[in-house]
């Protein structure tokens, strides 16, 4: 199955991309070694089900440690890094679904939205880590996204998402490559072939 074909009304979970997203987070690695840093093993961290386990940076992942750690309860990430291809399904279903927008208050454009530079998590029960998050430097979002909070310093992965897709393509594409050297940035041209990528990958 292709991108395109994938049924939006039908408010699929990001998940279906999952062999797709673990190709595009291999390929970020290997254009920036460890700019992904795993936060798996975490003390009292909970992952949900769609959630990568990554943030942009070591300090970050510290910073998440520290106010785990004083608080002394778990906290639990339903999402934090987001490949370009996530972000691509969230929007589409929102802008070109039929169901409600299948609950989503807002999605940001693919390329821009602050969970593919490895510096944004939404989580569960957000007001009562405000205090301890935000003195680390992890700010709430507001009324605006409850959920959603994005660490202040760290490295920003967007551009270096969007290029470990192009990467990915023109590896696997040879009669139809982008442009190079890769830009990093979501344009038409990237649009175009990520709708003609197939969910798993190349």
């Amino acid at each position: 199955m292709l991108i395109r074909d994938i049924t939006l009304d039908a408010c699929p979970s990001t998940m279906i991309l999952d062999g797709l997203n673990q190709k595009l987070i291999k390929e970020l690695d290997a254009i920036a070694p460890s700019a992904l840093v795993s936060i798996l093993g975490m003390t009292n961290l909970s992952l949900g089900s769609a959630a990568y386990p990554f943030v942009g940076g070591p300090t970050a992942k510290a910073r998440l440690q520290a106010a785990i750690s004083a608080r002394g309860e778990t906290l639990v990430v339903n999402s934090a890094y987001r490949t370009v291809a996530q972000q691509f399904l969230l929007f589409r279903m929102f802008h070109f679904g039929s169901s409600s927008r299948c609950g989503m208050t807002a999605v940001a454009k693919p390329g821009r939205s602050n969970h593919e530079s490895g510096l944004a998590l939404d989580i569960k029960n957000p007001l009562s880590w405000k205090t301890f998050l935000e003195i680390q430097g992890w700010k709430h979002l507001g009324p605006f996204d409850p959920p959603h909070y994005d660490f202040r310093g760290g490295t920003d992965l967007r551009k270096l998402g969007v290029k470990a897709f192009q990467s990915h393509w023109n590896k696997n594409n040879p009669g139809d490559k982008l442009p190079e050297p890769l830009d990093g940035l979501f344009g038409p041209e990237t649009e175009k072939r990520l709708l003609k990528t197939p969910v798993s990958g190349f």
